[in-house]
């Protein structure tokens, strides 16, 4: 069995952005302990797809922008974002 599967099916749901990001990296963190390396690429697309509806218009940015997104930029975009919205 492929243990990469098990990044995505982590969704944010009720929790705060910093607590969803952190739990993604955990099981990053964990898979990387079992062997199974996560690139970057792939543990963004994890965070994009568990973010629920009202992040779609960030999430379209994101996939459509030329620019490359890394892990960190993108949790301070995601963070900055939430915080606006409470």
């Amino acid at each position: 069995m492929n243990l990469q599967y098990s990044l995505y099916p982590q969704k944010k749901g009720d929790q705060n952005m910093r607590d969803y990001l952190r739990q993604l990296k955990l099981v990053k963190d964990n898979l990387g302990i079992c062997g199974e390396k996560i690139s970057d690429a792939k543990h963004i697309a994890a965070i994009l797809n568990g973010l629920p509806s009202e992040f779609d218009s960030v999430v379209t940015l994101i996939i459509s922008s030329k620019q490359a997104y890394d892990v960190p930029a993108l949790s301070s975009i995601l963070i900055d974002l939430e915080a606006r919205q409470s």
